[in-house]
């Protein structure tokens, strides 16, 4: 038996013997969007919902399960369920026998608005080898969706589950830049209207409780009387892909994304770092990893949830990064129409800066009336405001410090 001495010198000798080449460059792979698909409180599809923001519509109302529960905050937007045009029904999608009682609805959210995006995208895999070369990443709390989808023959590889914010999209970029896939559905779903949901949020006082009796009020990003943020529900996905493949089939190209960036915290469970380092980390990994210039993004769809902190925060963040430029960009945040929609809130909120950017209008912030002196940048109250656009920034930022920042430019 060989010494413990002896093992080392082995150990030395065969280290030193070893030579690795250096790997091959990496041809570089953008990423485009391609398809948009949401199911929201103004109902399914992304086009319903864009129109009504551009309408400075509010789809926040008084829960009438919440009124006897004892719960602070009685207000939320929830998806319609009625007979109104562009209701959602679960059993369009699923059939609820199939999956557990808390899965359907973010099964049947995420089918219904995948199947929207895709359609607008206009990939439609023939053949074993694209769906291959596909892949899913959605975010949700529950973790069938990748069987869900394999019956339904939708694509077969790469399925990230329990994943929430943004960080889906930008995962699912990273393996069509790495050469793992051509075309990637990404998103989030969580229909989190329920009594343990609300309550959640609810005992660490993070919910507006203030406006209970006028609950089209109760959203109020950047505003001076916000009290906490609403919850809503929905789903959100695009469709990513490389752009070459998306030129040769002559897609439509909404945006590439161009850069994603990632930072964490960890100040405290509910409240940010004050002087929004997080933040300003996160979206400025986002602008390096771009290449492009700070003057070149002329609208931040903001995470800005209407919490008397965390407002703070990201618009510190925005200033101390953007310098003066901050002055030049227009800001909103459309939580104010259809409150926070948890862990669909990143997808369907980056859906809305895609679609900023392409139209070259800004969405308004609803219910900003008055700010304190911090605030002096361009809100975008009330109404939208057009601009030509060549970038466009989304943001999500998590309680316990998370946070994730896309970029989207034409």
């Amino acid at each position: 038996m060989l010494s413990a001495a002896a093992v080392r010198r082995e150990a030395a000798l065969a280290t030193r013997s070893l030579s690795f080449a250096p790997p091959p460059p990496v041809p570089p792979r953008r990423v485009v969007v391609t398809g948009l698909g949401a199911v929201t409180p103004f109902g399914v599809g992304v086009s319903r919902a864009w129109e009504k923001v551009l309408d400075s519509q509010c789809a926040i109302h008084t829960l009438g399960m919440l009124l006897d529960s004892g719960l602070n905050c009685t207000v939320g937007a929830t998806v319609p369920r009625g007979d109104e045009d562009g209701a959602f029904h679960t059993t369009d999608w699923t059939n609820p026998k199939s999956l557990r009682a808390q899965e359907v609805d973010h099964v049947a959210m995420a089918l219904a608005a995948a199947e929207e995006a895709l359609k607008d995208s206009g990939w439609s895999p023939q053949s074993d080898e694209e769906r291959e070369r596909a892949g899913v990443a959605i975010g949700a709390a529950c973790g069938n969706l990748q069987e869900v989808m394999d019956v339904g023959q939708l694509i077969k590889e790469k399925v990230l589950a329990r994943i929430g914010m943004p960080k889906t999209i930008g995962d699912a970029a990273r393996f069509i830049q790495h050469g793992d896939a051509d075309v990637m559905v990404a998103g989030g779903t969580e229909p989190s209207i329920n009594e343990m949901a609300i309550c959640a949020f609810d005992r660490p006082r993070a919910l507006s409780t203030k406006y209970n009796d006028r609950p089209k009020e109760a959203s109020r990003p950047f505003d001076a009387k916000r009290d906490g943020f609403v919850m809503g529900e929905g789903a959100g996905i695009v469709v990513l892909e490389e752009y070459e493949h998306a030129k040769k089939r002559g897609a439509r190209i909404y945006a590439e994304l161009r850069g994603y960036g990632l930072s964490g915290d960890g100040s405290h469970i509910t409240a940010p770092l004050q002087n929004g380092d997080g933040a300003r980390r996160a979206m400025q990994s986002a602008v390096a990893q771009s290449g492009l210039a700070l003057s070149d993004i002329g609208y931040i769809n903001a995470h800005a949830a209407g919490t008397p902190l965390g407002d703070r925060a990201e618009n510190k963040a925005i200033k101390t990064l953007f310098g003066e430029q901050a002055y030049r960009l227009g800001v909103s945040s459309t939580k104010g129409s259809v409150g926070h929609l948890q862990g669909s809130a990143g997808a369907v909120e980056a859906i809305f800066a895609i679609k900023a950017l392409h139209h070259n209008v800004m969405p308004p912030t609803l219910n900003l009336t008055e700010t304190t002196e911090e605030f002096t940048l361009n809100y975008i109250p009330h109404q939208p405001q057009e601009k030509v656009l060549h970038a466009v920034m989304s943001n999500s930022f998590g309680f316990g410090g998370t946070n994730a920042s896309l970029l989207f430019a034409k």
